[in-house]
C-alpha cells in the first residue's frame, strides 16, 4: 500500500492537528490507521490507503487528534498503629506509590489527630489518624483515586498516670481493715 508521512504536526495541551499530503485521494478507499503513540503532548501517527478501484490527485489530508490522559492509580499500603506522645512524629512506610511515577501528596483528614508535612506524620491527639494520598495528574496522566490508610494512635496507661491517695485516706483504710479483722476474730471465739 501507500503510505501517507504527516508533514506538519501542531499540538497543544488539548490536540494535535497533523497535516499528511498523500499527493492524491481516492472516491473509494479503504483508510486503516496505524498505532499511535502519545507521550508528553506530541503525536505520532501514520495513515495508509489501499489502492482500489479509481483514485484522483486531491489535497493534502488535515486530522484533528485529540491526546486523551492516561488514567494512574496509587498503592498505598496499611500503615502500623503507633503509640500516642503529644508532637511526636513517624514516617508513613510503605509510602504511597502512583502508576504514573509521579509524585504522591498527602494530607490529614482530622488535623485534631494528626498533620502530615511530605511523608511525615506529627501526633497531635490520641485517635484514628486518616491519611489520604493523591496524585493530581498532568497533561500526560489524569488525576488518581484517593486512597487513606488510617492509622490508630493509641494511649497507654503507665503507673504514674493513676493518682495517688492522700495519707489520711490511706490510714483511715488501714483501721477499717484492721478494726474488721478484730470484730470478726472476737465473733469466732465467742
Amino acid at each position: 500500500g501507500l503510505c501517507i508521512q504527516c508533514q506538519h504536526v501542531e499540538c497543544n495541551d488539548d490536540y494535535c492537528r497533523a497535516v499528511c499530503d498523500p499527493s492524491f485521494s481516492a472516491r473509494r478507499r479503504q483508510f486503516s490507521a496505524g498505532r499511535a503513540g502519545f507521550t508528553g503532548g506530541s503525536a505520532d501517527s501514520r495513515a495508509s490507503f489501499r489502492p482500489e478501484d479509481n483514485y484522483e490527485v486531491g489535497g493534502p489530508i488535515s486530522a484533528d487528534i485529540q491526546i486523551l490522559p492516561r488514567p494512574q492509580t496509587i498503592n498505598f499500603g496499611v500503615q502500623s498503629d503507633q503509640t500516642f506522645l503529644a508532637g511526636d512524629s513517624f514516617v508513613l512506610a510503605p509510602e504511597a506509590v502512583a502508576t504514573s511515577g509521579l509524585a504522591v501528596d498527602y494530607v490529614s483528614l482530622d488535623s485534631g489527630i494528626c498533620s502530615v508535612s511530605g511523608i511525615v506524620v506529627t501526633m497531635n491527639a490520641p485517635g484514628n489518624c486518616i491519611v489520604q494520598a493523591s496524585q493530581g495528574g498532568d497533561n500526560t496522566w489524569e488525576p488518581a483515586v484517593a486512597v487513606n490508610q488510617t492509622v490508630t494512635l493509641a494511649t497507654t496507661v503507665q503507673a504514674s498516670s493513676i493518682p495517688a491517695l492522700p495519707l489520711r485516706l490511706l490510714a483511715l483504710l488501714s483501721l477499717l481493715v484492721a478494726g474488721t479483722a478484730v470484730l470478726v476474730l472476737k465473733e469466732k471465739n465467742t
